[in-house]
C-alpha cells in the first residue's frame, strides 16, 4: 500500500510541475509575442484597415465607400499614418472623392487622429 501511495504521490507531483511548467511556457510565449509587437510596430494593412472603418463610421451616407488601394504609408514608433483618397456618396446622392489622414496606435488599438479634406480644400478634424 506503501509503494502504490508513493506512486500517486510521484504522479501527482509530475502532473503539478507539468502544468507549472506549461504555464511558465504559456507567459514567455505570451512576452515574447508582446516584444515581436512592439519592435515591429503597426503594419500597413492593420493600419489601412482601422482607419477605413474609422471613415466609414463618421460618413453620412455608409453606401457606397471605396477607399483607394495603396495611399501613403508610414509608421512613426507605435503610430501607423495612412493617407488616401476614397469616394463617397454625400446626402443627396452625389459620388465625392475626398481624402483622408488617419493615424492609429497599434499598441492602445486606437485612432488618434483623424482628418477629412473635402473636394473643395476644406481640411476636418474629425478626431
Amino acid at each position: 500500500m506503501t509503494v502504490l501511495g508513493v506512486g500517486a504521490l510521484a504522479l501527482f507531483g509530475y502532473t503539478v510541475y507539468s502544468f507549472q511548467q506549461s504555464a511558465v511556457q504559456h507567459v514567455k510565449d505570451e512576452q515574447a509575442a508582446e516584444v515581436e509587437r512592439a519592435t515591429r510596430g503597426p503594419s500597413e494593412t492593420n493600419t489601412n484597415a482601422m482607419c477605413d472603418l474609422a471613415v466609414k463610421s463618421v460618413l453620412v451616407s455608409e453606401d457606397p465607400f471605396d477607399p483607394e488601394w495603396g495611399g501613403s504609408f508610414h509608421a512613426e514608433g507605435d503610430i501607423g499614418v495612412v493617407s488616401k483618397k476614397f469616394d463617397s456618396t454625400n446626402g443627396f446622392g452625389a459620388k465625392l472623392t475626398s481624402r483622408y489622414t488617419c493615424k492609429w496606435n497599434s499598441k492602445t488599438d486606437t485612432i488618434v487622429s483623424l482628418e477629412v479634406t473635402d473636394p473643395y480644400g476644406e481640411t476636418r478634424k474629425l478626431r
